[in-house]
């Protein structure tokens, strides 16, 4: 009797030890990503982390396992990931939630995490009609809500901004060394799915916002989503454009991003041969700071050019390839005053994977060019593309 009771206790306390230590065992990555780039994603965590194993994947979210037990600060070196986490997996209702972010709290023992919320990427354009975003964004404001009111275990949350899929107010952007704890929400057809968790100390390997998502909108104003391109990019990259210096920009029209970077008080000079389909907006056009060069930039000389140029902004419907052939010419003539460029490289339907094993040679073509602290991701707002920054 003595032994059985010995032996019921010896388990009930393995059982406590294991409810209190969800962390120490931990060997899965969660990470997120465009809808569709799923594959994209696999084959390069495979090339920058081969001791990774794909796990599980959704619309949006492939984990990945490690033979060794990680950290909430593990960095993981991706362009396609647009946020990652150490995974404590999925949970099937709200107080589920609560009793991991609990348990963590425990374990790591602080007082509280900063919370991150978001819904997954959905796959087709049914996911972009306004009745699908209004309902994602409904789910992920119910589950945030909820998950809010409960646990005392989130710091300060603030009334939340609109956005299209997830929810953000300044005190959902996490700081250096926070430990954030993540709840990804399925939405659309994939709403029955469980949610999942994850825990991540925020560095600079890490985008501050839910799900790598910043709350930028689109003006009804806008020609073109390039707004939203260069307004996320340099929200990612950290990049401070003043007002007053001077943009010259490769494959301007429509004139989103130039209209983002006038409204910024830039000046930009235009680089685009404007076919008759795609013409600058008239409220580009207008712009006194705005100076159209109608040609391609491989033909465009360094007299046609303002003579001091700051920034080199390129998102050219061209293969990266043909972009590198011409970009390293035209920069050397800028130099000493260019302080940096950002590039949009374009993909190509169903070549992803081919950009994958060729990512590598272009951030090191941008290295050769004398750029440091080249980056490149995947955006957002970017459908078959990626951009790439750096800075002399």
């Amino acid at each position: 009797m003595r032994l059985i009771i010995f032996i019921i206790l010896v388990q009930l306390k393995s059982n406590a030890e294991s409810d209190t230590k969800i962390l120490s065992s931990k060997s899965f990555i969660l990470t997120c990503c465009q809808a569709g780039a799923e594959r994209a994603l696999k084959q390069e965590i495979l090339l920058n982390h081969p001791d990774l194993r794909l796990a599980f994947n959704r619309p949006g979210m492939v984990t990945f396992k490690s033979p060794l037990s990680l950290q909430p600060d593990f960095i993981l070196r991706s362009v396609f990931a647009r946020s990652y986490a150490l995974s404590l997996g999925s949970a099937a209702d709200i107080a589920s939630v609560i009793e991991t972010a609990c348990t963590c709290r425990n374990e790591l023992g602080i007082d509280k995490f900063r919370l991150h919320v978001w819904g997954r990427d959905e796959v087709g354009m049914a996911a972009e009609h306004p009745s699908a975003i209004s309902a994602a964004f409904a789910r992920v404001c119910e589950v945030k809500s909820a998950i809010v009111n409960q646990g005392n275990v989130w710091k300060l949350w603030l009334p939340p901004l609109l956005s299209s899929n997830t929810i953000l107010s300044e005190e959902d952007a996490a700081v250096d060394k926070e430990l954030v704890f993540n709840v990804i929400v399925p939405t659309g057809p994939h709403i029955s799915e469980p949610l999942y968790t994850g825990i991540h100390e925020h560095s600079s390997h890490h985008s501050p916002y839910p799900g790598g998502i910043p709350n930028v909108v689109l003006p009804s104003e806008a020609p073109s989503r390039a707004y939203l391109k260069i307004e996320e990019a340099l929200l990612w990259s950290g990049i401070i454009l003043r007002p007053a210096e001077t943009v010259v920009e490769i494959g301007s029209a429509p004139g989103g991003c130039s209209l983002a970077l006038l409204r910024r008080g830039l000046r930009v000079v235009g680089i685009d041969p404007c076919p008759h389909d795609r013409q600058h907006d008239p409220i580009v056009l207008s712009d006194p700071n705005f100076r159209h060069i109608k040609d391609r930039f491989s033909n465009v000389n360094r007299s046609k050019l303002p003579a001091e140029v700051d920034w080199l902004l390129c998102d050219a419907n061209l293969a990266p390839q043909i972009v590198f052939k011409s970009l390293n010419s035209f920069i050397k003539p800028l130099h000493p005053h260019i302080k940096g460029v950002i590039i949009t490289l374009k993909l190509g339907v169903g070549n992803w994977e081919n950009v994958v094993n060729e990512l590598p040679a272009f951030l090191d073509e941008m290295k050769r060019m004398g750029l440091k602290d080249v980056r490149a991701t995947q955006l957002p707002s970017h459908r078959q593309e990626i951009v790439a920054v750096g800075i002399f």
